[in-house]
């Protein structure tokens, strides 16, 4: 074979290589919690190497490794953002989410179709947001059933979302113009995320669900080790401060947002939650505000909200005049 032949024979393996595992790997499935199960196909690995799903808010996208019938596809879209595929042709089909439920279709090359929410009664797959737990049954046109999770047997799909702790049913006693104070109150609200080092491009969002006026302004506190200047949030490691983030609004009622940098560890984002403010300075309105809090980590996982509470009181006469 002539030199000539070697290249262009090697430039076909790397062409045919290239269609027969996905681009990269993605994902924000558990490391040890990656397999489900089908009778006649074997295991089939959420987070295998070269491989891996996201799951987004509202969609799925990457690929699912069979070790007897080769890459799953979940969908045909790829780069995030805000999705849901129509499954109504070539180009728009795959695998959605709303809610706990899972629905649409995943695409086997050996297989053909997979369903994740068949008609049969009692089947579908379900995720919840608080856990990340998938669990249910998927049906293969070709494979048959798909056991997402057994615990009798000890396998599961684990998708590693954020979760925040000790913050939810917090309440905040406000009286109408004192200083700014923060929301979390008690033992200290914290965020984790297993497998996920960072929560790079994701976002601390704040939002008003009850109550609101252009009165209510929402924060963060420069304390502790967490401090705020020209828009942006810093840490302070012990050894320097870093960028954790870059603040939008918060004023007039609006939501709060932080979009992370690559600083945004899970230990310093729990800071962050420590530090989210809450002011009014009306007299107008004492009604309830409650808000929902989320921390999305940047790789497709958002937590389950979180609701705090805030109730607001009116100065007594010689606090308005002294």
């Amino acid at each position: 074979m002539t030199f000539a032949k070697q290249i262009v024979m090697a430039m076909l393996y790397l062409m045919l290589l290239a269609v027969a595992i996905p681009e990269h790997a993605i994902g924000n499935v558990s490391n040890t919690n990656t397999f489900a199960w089908s009778e006649t196909s074997g295991w089939l690995n959420f987070a295998p190497t070269g491989g891996g799903i996201a799951v987004y808010d509202d969609h799925l996208e990457g690929y699912v490794w069979g070790e007897n019938i080769g890459w799953i596809s979940m969908g045909s879209h790829t780069g995030g953002g805000i999705l849901s595929y129509v499954n109504t042709n070539s180009s728009n089909w795959g695998v959605n989410r709303s809610g706990t439920m899972l629905s649409g279709f995943a695409w086997s090359e050996t297989s053909g179709w997979i369903n994740f929410k068949p008609t049969a009664s009692g089947s579908g797959v379900t995720l919840d947001p608080a856990t990340g737990i998938m669990d249910g049954w998927a049906w293969g046109e070709n494979i048959g059933w798909i056991h997402i999770r057994n615990n009798a047997v000890g396998y599961a799909v684990l998708v590693s979302l954020p979760i925040i702790s000790d913050l939810s049913g917090d309440t905040l006693s406000y009286r109408i113009g004192s200083a700014t104070k923060v929301i979390d109150q008690g033992t200290a609200a914290s965020v984790t995320n297993t497998g996920v080092s960072n929560f790079a491009t994701g976002k601390l969002t704040v939002t008003f669900t009850g109550g609101a006026t252009t009165a209510d302004q929402l924060g963060i506190l420069t304390s502790g080790s967490i401090s705020v200047s020209l828009g942006s949030v810093y840490y302070d490691t012990g050894s320097g401060i870093v960028s954790i983030g870059t603040i939008s609004n918060g004023a007039n009622g609006n939501p709060l947002e932080v979009t992370f940098t690559i600083n945004a560890t899970p230990p310093r984002v729990s800071a962050l939650l420590n530090n989210i403010t809450y002011s009014n300075a009306s007299l107008a309105n004492v009604a309830q505000r409650t808000v929902s809090i989320t921390v999305s980590n940047g790789v497709g996982g958002t937590s389950a909200p979180i609701t705090a509470t805030i109730n607001l009181t009116r100065p007594g006469f010689h606090q308005l005049w002294g």
